[in-house]
C-alpha cells in the first residue's frame, strides 16, 4: 500500500489538531478564553435541549466516556457555563442546565463554526463535500463494526 494512503488516521488527527487550533483563535477572539474547544460538544448537546441534560445524554450524543463527559462538565460548572439541576420526575438523577454565559455564548457560536467549516470547505464543491463527509462515515462504520469483532 502506498505510504500516502497508509497516513489515513495520521490526516485526520492532523484535521482534528488543526481545527481546534481554528476554534481555539476563534474562542480567544469573542473573550471564552477559558473555555476548551471541546466544551463544544457538550454545548452542542445542551443548548438545544429545553430541559436539563442528563450524563447518559451527553455519553451517547458525543461518543465520549462518562469519566470524560463528568469531567468537562466539572470544568465549565466551575467557570460559570452550566449548573446542575435536579430533574423534575426523577429526584435520583441530576440534569445540566446552561447559565447565562453558555446561552450567550451559544449565540456568538454559530458564527464561529460557519468560518471553520468555510474554511474546512474552501475550494469544494457541494459535491465534494457530501463525498467527503460519505467517506469519513464509512471510515467510523468501518472501525466500528471492527472494534465489535475485537470483544
Amino acid at each position: 500500500m502506498e505510504k500516502r494512503i497508509r497516513r489515513v488516521i495520521s490526516k485526520i488527527s492532523l484535521v482534528r489538531l488543526q481545527a481546534n487550533e481554528f476554534m481555539r483563535k476563534e474562542l480567544d477572539q469573542e473573550g471564552f478564553s477559558d473555555l476548551e474547544t471541546a466544551h463544544g460538544e457538550i454545548l452542542e448537546v445542551l443548548l438545544p435541549s429545553p430541559d436539563p441534560v442528563t450524563m447518559k445524554v451527553f455519553v451517547k450524543r458525543t461518543g465520549r466516556a462518562k469519566s470524560t463527559v463528568s469531567g468537562m462538565i466539572d470544568t465549565m460548572e466551575a467557570r460559570g457555563y452550566v449548573e446542575r439541576k435536579e430533574i423534575p420526575d426523577d429526584k435520583r438523577l441530576v440534569g445540566v442546565v446552561p447559565t447565562e454565559k453558555a446561552k450567550y455564548l451559544g449565540s456568538r457560536f454559530g458564527g464561529m463554526s460557519d468560518k471553520l467549516l468555510a474554511a474546512v470547505y474552501r475550494d469544494f464543491s457541494p459535491e465534494e463535500q457530501v463525498q467527503i463527509v460519505s467517506l469519513l462515515e464509512r471510515v467510523i462504520d468501518n472501525l466500528l463494526e471492527a472494534n465489535r469483532e475485537e470483544l
